[in-house]
């Protein structure tokens, strides 16, 4: 897969990027105080995190 025109990426460089981008997104909704934004991320960021095979970081209790 290739990301905004840029060179083609391997299946686990792109989830680990969309994990990157759901952090992000998760502190932006915090910042803005969008508790809706922030749930939707972090379960993207969990899903990331499982397909990746991180189990221990996609279960985070007390969240979502």
């Amino acid at each position: 897969m290739a990301i905004a025109g840029g060179p083609l990426m391997q299946p686990t460089d792109v989830i680990a990027l969309a994990e990157a981008k759901f952090t992000a997104a998760i502190d932006y909704a915090v910042q803005v105080g969008n508790e809706g934004l922030e749930h939707f991320a972090l379960l993207g960021r969990a899903r990331a995190r499982l397909d990746l095979g991180n189990m221990e970081g996609a279960y985070q209790p007390g969240q979502v």
